[in-house]
């Protein structure tokens, strides 16, 4: 009786096996069929691939991209100009302001202004970078000037060139320092008064 029971569990046993095997199989066939079917929809179809394999941007990203680039770009290309042509002006500034009181030495001692460096107990270190070198003046006023009593002593003419526009700043007698041409809204943008 005991292996009578044995045997019937071995046959028990057999079939499940048998039954088990057979849905396995039926797993295996359904899950081939389904990627079949996947692989047909993605590739014979010419559908898009399931966007979270997605990889790039769409034409209408790029153009959006673009777009809004250029509209910055357009808004601070003219500002960063601006805020460069100020830290090139600084150079003339700086060499200006350093003939100021030659200059004024040379009219104490002579009564009037020099019209060459050479003439100046001063030294330029350098030559400019981004200006020609200075020119003084005896006795030229600006056409331009609101106050024609004034005196330019020297100016100096940036390399309009290279930079943009073509402009000159000028040493007054006063000790200021002006921007011409007068009707340019460059040298007010830069910070200098008008005439």
């Amino acid at each position: 009786m005991f292996s009578r029971m044995i045997n019937d569990v071995r046959a028990l046993i057999s079939s499940k096996n048998q039954q088990l095997g057979q849905v396995q199989a039926a797993e295996k066939s359904q899950d081939q069929a389904f990627f079949r079917l996947f692989l047909c929809y993605t590739s014979c179809m010419n559908s898009p691939i399931p966007s979270s394999n997605r990889k790039g941007f769409t034409l209408a990203e790029a153009i959006t991209v673009v777009t809004i680039m250029g509209v910055l770009a357009a808004l601070a290309i003219p500002r960063f100009n601006i805020v460069v042509s100020k830290m090139r002006n600084q150079e003339a500034i700086q060499i200006l302001s350093a003939l100021y009181e030659p200059q004024v030495s040379h009219f104490k001692e002579t009564g009037s202004y020099a019209s060459s460096i050479g003439s100046l107990d001063v030294e330029l270190n350098k030559t400019p970078d981004n200006f020609e070198t200075p020119v003084l003046y005896s006795s030229t006023t600006i056409q331009c000037d609101a106050n024609p009593s004034r005196t330019t002593l020297a100016s100096m003419r940036n390399k309009g060139a290279t930079y943009g526009t073509v402009y000159f700043l000028h040493l007054l007698d006063d000790g200021s320092i002006g921007c011409v041409p007068c009707t340019s809204d460059r040298c007010v943008q830069m910070g200098f008064a008008q005439f």
